[in-house]
């Protein structure tokens, strides 16, 4: 099959364009969309520092590749990467996804997870249901790599978060009720400590992880932020086997979160509570941060 741009070999078919690009082409169109991104939201001011939110795999390997060729010639713009340890068994060692940051010549940080919390996955895992253990686990860890990157003066913080993750989560929550929270969560970056950016969110997870693997420097992508999904595997198969027969149903579902969001913004419709111990956003009245922090504590003691 040949490019439809040149007449190189192609590499990727897009299912919602119909088009087959090679190589040089993919590139081009995956760094041109998430330029358009960064750029329609003004993401990129001068003096910034950005922490991108670093676990060695494939996506985060192309955020991170990608935002150091953006800004390679910006001397106004830091660029750093948060790794966090989250101790768990099947993990590679923090030094090794550390190395693959600085042979992308990015300086590095790291932090704890069972060091900070004093406790691991494993304790998360055996205290709760499985779903609700991956979600809290996913917040801490979140939290965990965000806190990191403020006491490191971070003006913004990446993530690799793609159009697969809004439409999945928004899905997840429009069958749980709880999709106001979510898009509140995702349209006031205000909420967080530093703000949020995601230049992939306008591009599926199969395309990233493609371009992360071309940007590697030769350095197989490794490892994950979290052993789980916190999205369901019911929610995600149902979701994944209707966008196999209309390939464009993710693209729909994340532009009907950010017209959503816009509408909210205007209405001035998102007040989410804070938790008055942590200062993270309250979901239906609960910080799951501060509860997990109590159970496992309380498991501790008993």
């Amino acid at each position: 099959m040949q490019c439809d741009a040149c007449r190189r070999e192609a590499v990727v078919f897009q299912p919602y364009s119909g088009k087959n690009l090679c190589t040089l082409h993919f590139v081009r169109d995956f760094e041109a969309k998430a330029k358009r991104t960064i750029r329609t939201r003004s993401w990129l001011q001068p003096n910034d520092h950005i922490a991108v939110a670093f676990s060695g795999d494939a996506s985060s390997v192309a955020l991170l590749s990608f935002l150091s060729k953006l800004t390679s010639q910006r001397r106004d713009i830091h660029l750093s990467a948060v790794i966090v340890d989250t101790g768990t068994g099947n993990f590679t060692a923090i030094e090794t996804i550390g190395e693959i940051a600085t042979s992308l010549g990015v300086e590095w940080f790291s932090a704890s997870f069972k060091g900070t919390y004093g406790f691991t996955w494993e304790e998360i895992e055996d205290e709760f249901k499985p779903a609700n253990a991956c979600r809290l686990f996913t917040v801490l860890v979140n939290e965990l790599s965000m806190n990191t990157a403020y006491d490191h003066g971070a003006t913004r913080y990446a993530v690799s978060t793609t159009v697969d993750d809004i439409a999945a989560d928004f899905f997840s929550g429009l069958l749980a009720g709880s999709s106001i929270t979510h898009l509140c969560s995702f349209g006031f970056p205000d909420l967080h400590k530093i703000p949020v950016i995601m230049p992939f969110m306008d591009i599926q997870r199969s395309e990233v992880i493609q371009y992360g693997e071309l940007q590697a420097c030769n350095r197989s992508p490794l490892g994950q932020v979290t052993p789980c999904n916190p999205v369901s595997h019911d929610v995600l198969e149902a979701l994944e086997n209707y966008n196999s027969r209309h390939p464009a149903t993710k693209f729909a579902l994340a532009n009907l979160v950010n017209t959503l969001t816009k509408t909210a913004r205007k209405n001035n419709c998102c007040r989410i509570p804070l938790c008055t111990v942590c200062g993270e956003p309250l979901d239906n009245g609960v910080c799951w941060t501060c509860t997990i922090r109590k159970k496992i504590a309380w498991k501790k003691r008993s």
